[in-house]
Parts: C-alpha cells; sequence; structure tokens
C-alpha cells in the first residue's frame, strides 16, 4: 500500500467502493450534501496521507466508516461549521431531496441515525456496529431500537413533538 499515491487504479478501485459509502455516512450526519461531499474528500486524502495497511477488505472497510464518521463528527464540533448557516435554510426552494423517508430520518439524534444506517444500509450487525463506533452492543442495542421505535413514529405521525429526539 505504500505506493498508493503511484497506483492510480488501486485508488481509483478504493473511489469506486467506498466513496457512496462515505458520502451518505456524511450526509447522515452533516444533513448537507456541500459537507458531506468535503468529508468524502477529506477521508480519501487522509488514506492518501497515511497510508494505511489493511488486513482485509473488511478492514479496508472499517476504516473508511471509522474515518467518516470521525471526520463528520469533528466537523460538526467546528466552530466555523456551527457559526454558518445552509444554504437551504437561506429559502433557495430549488434544492430539493425527493426521499421523504430520507428527510424523516434527519429528524433523529445523529447516533441514533447513523446506527440505523450501518444496521439497515450498510448490513452490520451489532457487534460489528459497537466496534465501528467503539460504543457497546448495550448502547448500539438500544440506539436502534430507539431509532426504530421514533421513526416508526414519525412516519405514522409526520412528527415526533411529544417526543425527545
Amino acid at each position: 500500500m505504500a505506493l498508493l499515491t503511484t497506483n492510480s487504479e488501486l485508488f481509483t478501485k478504493m473511489l469506486t467502493t467506498y466513496s457512496d459509502m462515505v458520502y451518505r455516512i456524511a450526509l447522515h450526519y452533516l444533513k448537507n450534501k456541500a459537507n458531506a461531499e468535503d468529508i468524502v474528500q477529506e477521508t480519501f486524502l487522509k488514506i492518501l496521507e497515511k497510508q494505511p495497511c489493511f488486513e482485509n477488505d473488511n478492514h479496508q472497510r472499517a476504516w473508511f466508516i471509522r474515518v467518516a464518521v470521525n471526520a463528520s463528527k469533528d466537523r460538526l464540533r467546528s466552530f466555523w461549521y456551527r457559526k454558518t448557516v445552509p444554504l437551504e435554510e437561506l429559502g433557495d426552494k430549488s434544492i430539493e431531496n425527493n426521499s421523504s423517508v430520507l428527510e424523516e430520518l434527519f429528524l433523529l439524534k445523529p447516533n441514533d441515525r447513523i446506527v440505523l444506517y450501518l444496521y439497515y444500509y450498510e448490513q452490520y450487525n451489532l457487534k460489528e456496529i459497537s466496534g465501528l463506533l467503539n460504543t457497546s452492543i448495550n448502547t448500539i442495542s438500544a440506539r436502534l431500537q430507539r431509532a426504530r421505535r421514533k421513526l416508526k413514529l414519525i412516519l405514522e405521525e409526520g412528527d415526533i413533538n411529544n417526543e425527545e429526539r
């Protein structure tokens, strides 16, 4: 892996394999397409910087997930991010999202959202999610149950005004 910068085939393979997954993870955290695209770039720049050695494909996939989650959390904590307003909030009606379930999913807390995403979209089991997020299996299980319950309420009633997100 030390020759990743000169091996464009390997980098292109990683880019095509993991870029969509990294984008979706970042989008779940940041709720903003432009910021999610930035996280994808940061993640792939990080692999060029660090040049990690992977034991297998699962290890490589887990690395991409972990880096995407950490970069998204760092962005959420940054001063710049907290002090800016997304274009969507300024009233630009040309930006629309046709996926109602995705919009409803954004009503959940980031911790609940990422657990649902990893479990249903990336098809990780609870133990694997626990390892990826550095959290106990019991916590992951509780988050998954809570997220399912809240998403069900949102989809049935339209909002969860009476329950804390």
